[in-house]
Parts: structure tokens; C-alpha cells; sequence
């Protein structure tokens, strides 16, 4: 069995001619294919806020200033056989994560993680995290769940500056609801366009304005300078400046 080749002559048809003629059908395909890997790359890379929800704590659950000062005075200090208890309690307790993942059965290749420790910043790191993941990985969701306060944090102590710490942190928590997926731009509420974090850390004023420290007693707690309303304003300037055009 061999090989059979046939040539066909087409008189008055030079190849040059041929390939002159093909050239302007395929600068047209490749120009068309161009415009679509653009088309698709740019929408691949949107990433959609799908939906959020927060957390909000029942009635019962809420408590006056002259009940919680009340409280607090007949709570008097806190034994350290007492605290150390918590401590252990705390520390055997799971992963915030996992527990998200056993509360809703949620699929064994899901890749989670836990940042903690940052403070206020916590939040806007775990989006920046969330749209960092999306950019590289099509077609995914992500989920963003971020709470107040989860560690024991309580002050008893007397310094007042430290004392303002529990009567601000509650027991909110938001979730967010993300995805790059193109049949989800008709749902989203929002699209995440820009995200901006200022370090300021550099700054002697402003990376001592909120601290973890011990009192003079040796009670450890955290402390709001007065500062920190002039740096959050500070940093949030530099915020709009650098969204602004």
C-alpha cells in the first residue's frame, strides 16, 4: 500500500497569486482570535461580589451601659486560676475555618486558611487574599468570613485607655460571597474594582497607637491613644488620594 499524491493545474493561477489572496483572509482570523483572547482574559479577571450578610446578635444578648457597668463592678478582677482556665479552653478550641467547613459540609478540596492577629486589618487582608485568589484560578468562588473579636481580651485593670477596649469590640461578623465566574455578572451587588491598604507602620505615632501592653499591675491589655483618630484620618487621606485620579 503506498503513498498516492495527486497535482492539480490550475492555468492562469500562480501561487504567489494564491498566498496574496489568503493573506488578507488570515490577518482578518488572527485579528478576530486577538480581539476575543483579549475579550475573555479582561472579563476572566473581573471579580464579582456576589452577595454578603452580617451577623447580628439577639436582644437578649444586648446590654445597657448602666447594666454592663453594673456587671463589671460586681464581677470585680478576675482570679488567675480563673483565667487560665479560658486560656486552656481557648487554645483547645478549632480553627476558625474548620469549623465553617464541618458546620456546612463543605467539599474535600477546599483550601481554606485562618489570619490572625492583624488586628483591624484583618478584613480588608482576607479580601485582598480573596481577589488575589480569584485573579489566578477561573471559574471559583470564595468566601470571606471575618469576626470582631473571637480571643479573650478582657481588661481588668484600671488604666482608662485600655478600659475603652470593652466597650467597643462586639460580636459582629460579616460574610462575603465572591466570584469570578462570567455567568454570575448579572447577580452581584457589586464588582471589586480597586483595594487599598496604607501601611503606616513606619511611624513611631502611628504604629503605638493601638498596642498590646501590661499596666502597671501586670494586666495585659489593649491601648487606644488619643492619636488614633488623627491616624486613621491620616492614613484614610492617603487612601483617597491614591483611588483618586
Amino acid at each position: 500500500m503506498g503513498t498516492r499524491a495527486t497535482a492539480v493545474q490550475l492555468p492562469g493561477l500562480e501561487l504567489n497569486r494564491m498566498a496574496e489572496l489568503q493573506l488578507p483572509a488570515v490577518s482578518t482570523t488572527l485579528i478576530i482570535l486577538l480581539f476575543a483572547v483579549l475579550f475573555w482574559s479582561k472579563h476572566s479577571r473581573t471579580v464579582y461580589l456576589v452577595d454578603f450578610s452580617c451577623y447580628k446578635p439577639d436582644d437578649e444578648l444586648k446590654a445597657s451601659v448602666d447594666k454592663f457597668l453594673k456587671v463589671t463592678e460586681n464581677r470585680g478582677l478576675f482570679q488567675e486560676d480563673s483565667f487560665h482556665f479560658q486560656k486552656r479552653i481557648a487554645n483547645r478550641s478549632h480553627l476558625f475555618s474548620s469549623m465553617i467547613v464541618n458546620r456546612y459540609k463543605l467539599r474535600t478540596d477546599i483550601k481554606t486558611c485562618n489570619l490572625g492577629g492583624m488586628g483591624f486589618s484583618a478584613s480588608l487582608l482576607s479580601v485582598e487574599l480573596a481577589w488575589t485568589l480569584l485573579k489566578g484560578k477561573p471559574n471559583s468562588y470564595t468566601v470571606v468570613v471575618s469576626t470582631e473579636k473571637i480571643a479573650h481580651s478582657w481588661y481588668s485593670g484600671k488604666n482608662l485607655s485600655v478600659l475603652l477596649t470593652n466597650c467597643l469590640f462586639r460580636m459582629g461578623a460579616p460574610a462575603l460571597l465572591s466570584s469570578n465566574k462570567a455567568r454570575d455578572r448579572s447577580r452581584p451587588k457589586y464588582e471589586l474594582t480597586h483595594l487599598v491598604r496604607t501601611r503606616t507602620g513606619s511611624n513611631d505615632k502611628h504604629f503605638n497607637c493601638v498596642r498590646l501592653a501590661q499596666d502597671d499591675e501586670g494586666k495585659v491589655g489593649v491601648s487606644l491613644s488619643k492619636e488614633v483618630m488623627f491616624v486613621a484620618g491620616d492614613a484614610l487621606k492617603t487612601n483617597i488620594t491614591t483611588l483618586g485620579p
